[in-house]
């Protein structure tokens, strides 16, 4: 099967031929892949609360850029449904009084080890775009969304609530950066002088996971190359963002130049 993925390409050399191979060969290694594998695990997962008021809630949804929350009472291993914001502000400009159980929305419920080829096929077939995924105790480890179940075939896929490419790097005013886990290395050099030497590395947060030889945890601190770096945020799968100085030594060569 690979070399025929492979042959997809052969002789053209073109981008669409490329992407294709790419999906074909993605969508072959969704057998190996679980719900485990793609889960945002449950410390991270924000949710909209029936104990809270509405007002509440609401200022939750804003402040973290996302567009459907699990609905819970308390916790999430008390879920009940999926609100969707969208829902929220059409109640509310049809000017009715908002009940956040009267629109919650179905979700539905796999192992840690069910395959995710699997998942990928009842979610679409249900329409659904979230799911709770609990253990064999009932209770709730974590979600995963259609969005995130699809990227695994696809690539990454963004939309406008997404961080920019401008933002990866961001200059704070002491002078150290900001740097996602998913910044180019290439920007990455470009913009800090450091230099990686494994060509094989292509993010920011790969490098990382590639020189220590495993996922930091968040407050770790280290230097790589000419930066200290302290881990700002980083989960099970990947560093999610670090904070980024240059090195005393370093430093004091740029101030003098």
């Amino acid at each position: 099967l690979q070399v025929e993925i492979e042959a997809l390409g052969d002789g053209s050399g073109d981008d669409l031929s490329s992407g294709i191979r790419k999906i074909v060969g993605n969508t072959l290694q969704l057998r190996n892949l679980d719900a485990q594998d793609i889960l945002l695990p449950r410390n991270q997962v924000q949710v909209l609360d029936l104990n809270d008021s509405l007002e509440k809630n609401l200022a939750l949804a804003k402040s973290s850029g996302h567009t459907r929350f699990p609905l819970c009472d308390g916790d999430l291993d008390h879920c009940v449904g999926i609100t969707h914001v969208k829902d929220v502000f059409r109640e509310m400009a049809e000017g009715k009084e908002v009940k956040l159980t009267g629109i919650k929305r179905d979700f539905a419920t796999f192992s840690p080890e069910d395959p995710l080829i699997v998942i990928l096929q009842k979610m679409l077939r249900g329409r659904l775009h979230m799911a709770l995924v609990r253990d064999e105790f009932g209770g709730a480890i974590g979600v995963l969304t259609l969005e995130d179940a699809l990227e695994e075939v696809v690539g990454e896929i963004k939309d406008e609530f997404d961080a920019s490419e401008e933002d990866s790097i961001r200059k704070q005013a002491d002078g150290s950066f900001v740097v996602s886990g998913l910044a180019p290395m290439h920007e990455v050099e470009e913009v800090l002088g450091t230099h990686c030497a494994n060509e094989e590395v292509s993010t920011f947060g790969g490098w990382i996971t590639m020189a220590l030889g495993r996922i930091p945890q968040r407050n770790e601190k280290f230097l790589l190359d000419n930066l200290d770096v302290m881990i700002e945020e980083a989960d099970e799968t990947r560093v999610i963002a670090a904070s980024v100085k240059l090195t005393a030594d370093e430093k004091l060569k740029t101030d003098d130049a």
